[in-house]
């Protein structure tokens, strides 16, 4: 699946969930999301333009393989991915592969679909909280 992805920042929130409802869109997501971040010791993944990312969403778990197209106007990605039944079990297989945690974001996260389009408003927290 092709991602074209934008983001904006220091936007009203409470301004733009009104405007995409009265578009017709629908929240279907609400809640906290845990991104885990893979790579080697080199840093090979990363070298290549390749994000491997583990996401918990709500009680659901994913595989992520994102390989960057472009990064102009608007952030552009391959991204496939696939749901697994143990975060734990996935980990220990990405070890065996070489691959460890290089990095964990945590956000509160609000999407609408409109369409084929989403619409995510994300708050991080932790030691990413200073992003609007």
């Amino acid at each position: 699946m092709k991602e074209v992805e934008t983001k904006i920042l220091e936007i009203n929130r409470k301004e733009i969930e009104e405007k995409l409802l009265g578009l017709g869109a629908k929240k279907v997501f609400d809640d906290i999301m845990e991104s885990y971040f893979f790579d080697d010791e080199n840093s090979s993944l990363k070298k290549k333009g390749v994000v491997l990312r583990v996401r918990k969403e709500s009680d659901e778990i994913y595989l992520y393989v994102k390989e960057n197209i472009s990064k102009e106007l608007v952030k552009s990605a391959d991204e496939k991915v696939v749901r697994v039944e143990s975060f734990d079990a996935l980990k220990e297989i990405l070890g065996v592969l070489g691959f460890f945690v290089k990095g964990v974001a945590k956000k509160k996260r609000v999407m609408y679909k409109a369409d084929n389009m989403s619409f995510c408003l994300d708050k991080y927290e932790d030691y990413l909280s200073f992003i609007p």
